[in-house]
């Protein structure tokens, strides 16, 4: 296929707001192939971490409400803010738009995707990231440079709420705020959350927020839970020998509470504010990804529903095995939570999030219900 025949993907934004939905949620990438000589640019073995990263990319997606998905604005309707900035961002790597593509079962749909996966390997190379030819691990992809400048730096993204304010530690009646602060990739670095698998994972991101002192220079900062849409957390369940460690379960990470720290202004801004920790937010899984290691040569996801169960993709998509759980000692996973909307803070929402299995058995007629539902939606 030549370079100026290059159909383009279709991109599920041009559909209505719960169509794309529909299609963020159960269309995955077709697995590569490393035996289309037409479009191969490099060496590249399998795209598994690659692919994994897409899918974990379309629910981030998912969980952005329509002001943030970077649309056209409807005749008449404002301008986002950011719809530019987008625009470079896409135009930059060719993930975030391979992730806002509808992933039709076709033989041009999925010949694309495999070309559109070399312009991404370009993308990483540009970016001074050599590995992007050999190892393509998930973990290394997902909290890359250009992955950190383009997508995780978004607002909706970011674990800690800008402006961050300041005050002398001699002068606690006067705040200020942090003129010159790190630009939004680096926030966005420091919004990845590790964890130790030990205590509480709620408790240990809610300790994230409030007031800290910096004794070399003297003064005290205060740090606001921005509430994102999608917080992301690196689990390392350790090798321990202590018989009195248990490592957590799934059910154990599955919701998690957070007391975010945030500011109220009682009178004019940044005069008199109040400070409190009793913003609690619920956050529930929707993506689990099982890192690769000695034991397990590949990346592996499951995905979920903000309010439990298990989603499942097309049945030969390669990366979704259910012979594994989380919290197999010396083992890592990428976990990444959605905020729960009001509906799913309620009890019977919970009930239901204890009732969901962490490895449901596939439907019998899966496939069946999978190709009628895509057929719906792309009517």
């Amino acid at each position: 296929m030549a370079s100026n025949e290059r159909p383009n993907l279709a991109d599920v934004r041009n559909q209505h707001y719960l169509n794309q939905d529909v299609l963020l949620a159960y269309q995955y990438p077709a697995t590569y192939s490393e035996l289309d000589i037409e479009v191969r640019k490099h060496a590249v073995r399998d795209m598994n971490g690659l692919d994994v990263l897409t899918v974990v990319i379309r629910q981030a997606y998912l969980q952005l409400k329509e002001e943030y998905r970077g649309m056209e604005p409807e005749e008449g309707e404002p301008i986002p803010d950011d719809l530019d900035e987008i625009r470079r961002d896409e135009a930059r790597f060719p993930l975030l738009l391979l992730a806002w593509a509808d992933l039709a079962d076709t033989e041009v749909c999925r010949q694309m995707q495999n070309i559109i996966r070399h312009d991404i390997v370009d993308a990483f190379l540009q970016d001074g990231y050599p590995a992007a030819t050999t190892g393509m691990a998930f973990r290394a992809l997902t909290e890359s440079d250009i992955m950190l400048e383009t997508l995780w730096k978004r607002r909706p993204f970011q674990l800690y709420r800008q402006p961050v304010l300041s005050q002398p530690l001699d002068r606690p009646e006067t705040w200020s705020i942090v003129t010159h602060p790190p630009p939004p990739s680096e926030w966005a670095r420091s919004s990845l959350v590790t964890w130790n698998c030990r205590g509480n994972l709620g408790g240990f991101i809610s300790a994230k927020f409030g007031c800290f002192t910096s004794r070399g220079d003297n003064r005290r900062y205060y740090y606001q839970f921005n509430e994102p849409a999608v917080i992301r957390v690196l689990c390392q369940v350790p090798k321990d020998s202590d018989p009195a460690y248990k490592p957590p379960t799934f059910n154990h990470i599955r919701t998690i509470r957070i007391n975010g720290a945030v500011l109220t202004c009682t009178s004019a801004p940044g005069k008199d504010v109040k400070l409190s920790r009793f913003q609690e937010s619920l956050y529930s899984v929707i993506a689990v990804v099982r890192l690769r290691d000695d034991e397990q040569k590949h990346d592996l996801i499951r995905t979920y529903m903000v309010d439990g169960p298990k989603t499942s993709g097309p049945a030969d998509f390669a990366w979704q095995l259910d012979d594994w759980k989380f919290g197999t000692p010396g083992t890592s996973y990428m976990v990444y939570y959605s905020l729960a909307n009001d509906r799913q803070m309620t009890k019977p929402a919970s009930r239901l999030h204890r009732l969901a299995p962490e490895v449901p058995k596939r439907p019998n007629d899966w496939e069946l219900k999978y190709q009628k539902m895509m057929g719906v939606v792309n009517t």
